[in-house]
């Protein structure tokens, strides 16, 4: 008698866990970790109450790499970076901030003629950075010591 009573109330227990995981939902929130009154918390919280609909702010990097190189006709793989960005379907493409599409079209609208040499690039790139159409950029573009080689290039894409 008491062997039939631990069966049933074991199938009993048992039924109720499996019908508790058929109901089981996951959720995750990285913000849970978060602590409260962070700036960091904050700024989600301000995102997901104003922007529920943007995703996530995201920058992409560059290194060390010749960018006159790779913005030579024939060469124009900086322009195929941000193509790329535009074309990824997990990107919202209207979110592109890409310098280099500024300085294109910059450059294009003032009718200069693109630079026949690194150093042409860079100085045309520092006027660029210094105009209205380019200040928005001149945290995106670090040049080393004051030199006309480019550091680093960052690009901002919502994701």
């Amino acid at each position: 008698m008491v062997q039939i009573a631990v069966i049933l109330t074991t199938l009993v227990v048992f039924s109720f866990g499996t019908y508790g995981l058929t109901m089981l939902e996951r959720h995750f929130d990285f913000k849970w970790f978060l602590p409260s009154g962070s700036y960091v918390l904050d700024y989600f919280s301000n995102q997901d109450q104003f922007f529920p609909s943007v995703g996530l702010e995201t920058a992409v990097y560059t290194g060390d790499v010749n960018y006159y190189y790779y913005s030579e006709p024939g060469h124009d793989q900086l322009y195929e970076l941000g193509r790329s960005f535009q074309n990824n379907k997990y990107i919202n493409p209207s979110t592109v901030e890409y310098w280099y599409f500024g300085y294109e079209t910059w450059r294009e609208k003032n009718s200069i003629p693109r630079p026949g040499n690194e150093s042409g690039f860079s100085s045309a790139l520092r006027l660029f950075l210094n105009t209205s159409d380019g200040h928005r950029y001149q945290s995106d573009v670090k040049f080393v010591n004051g030199s006309n080689v480019i550091m680093v290039c960052s690009d901002w894409v919502e994701a």
